[in-house]
This record gives structure tokens, sequence and C-alpha cells, in this order.
């Protein structure tokens, strides 16, 4: 008898181990990375590196990634502009400071870069 006290204890644990359903676990990577996809500053920092690179195409992936995060970002509107410009894209750019002055306004960067991106006068842009 006291052998069962022990035994079927033991039987039903080793039964419950045997069919307990492991939950896979995400590495503390896969963790990060998938926060990185949700951290404004973390992608708009990637887009900077990308810059620096010379991947401005990585880089407008980047900050556009973080403006879906956040459309509100005023910063990342002004970084865009500006690799919008860099590019010859003065219509985009100038949509971008005019959207980054939008929430941040009087903010430096995007004041510049809408002077930057104006459309000269007298002059059709095409």
């Amino acid at each position: 008898m006291r052998a069962a006290h022990v035994v079927v204890p033991l039987a039903l644990l080793a039964l419950f181990v045997g069919t307990f359903r492991r939950v896979p676990h995400e590495s503390s990577a896969a963790r990060a990375a998938k926060l990185d996809q949700t951290d404004v500053a973390v992608l708009a920092d990637r887009g900077d590196a990308y810059l620096k690179q010379g991947r401005a195409d990585l880089a407008e992936a980047a900050y556009r990634k973080a403006l879906a995060v956040d459309p509100r970002d005023g910063d990342v509107h002004a970084r865009l502009g500006d690799l919008l410009l860099q590019r010859g894209d003065r219509t985009g750019a100038h949509a971008e400071a005019e959207s980054a002055l939008r929430w941040h306004p009087g903010n430096a960067r995007a004041l510049r870069l809408a002077e930057h991106s104006a459309p000269a006068a007298g002059v059709n842009e095409q």
C-alpha cells in the first residue's frame, strides 16, 4: 500500500510531463527584432545608419516604416524630406516638410527643408 502512495503520484506526474505541450519561446533577439519594428526612434536611427552607408533606398524604407508606426513624428518626416530633396524629389520633400511642420510647428530642420524645397517663383515643376 505504501508503494502505491509513491508510485501513483509519480506515474501521474510522468503522464503530465509527457503530455505537456511546450510553448515555443521566442529568443530575446526575436523579441528585440519585433520591438524594433514598432520603435520609431530605432527605425529612424536605422534609416540614418543606412544613409551613412550610402543605402538611400533602405533609409527611405526605414523612415517610411517609422511613419507607418507614428505618422505624427515630425522629425522623421523631416529626415525623409531631406532624403527626398537629396534625390531631387523637390515636390515630395516639400510635402514632407509640410507634414513635419503640421506636427511640429517651428521645427528648425523642417523650416529649412520647406525653404529649400519650395517651388521657385515663376517656375513650373513637372
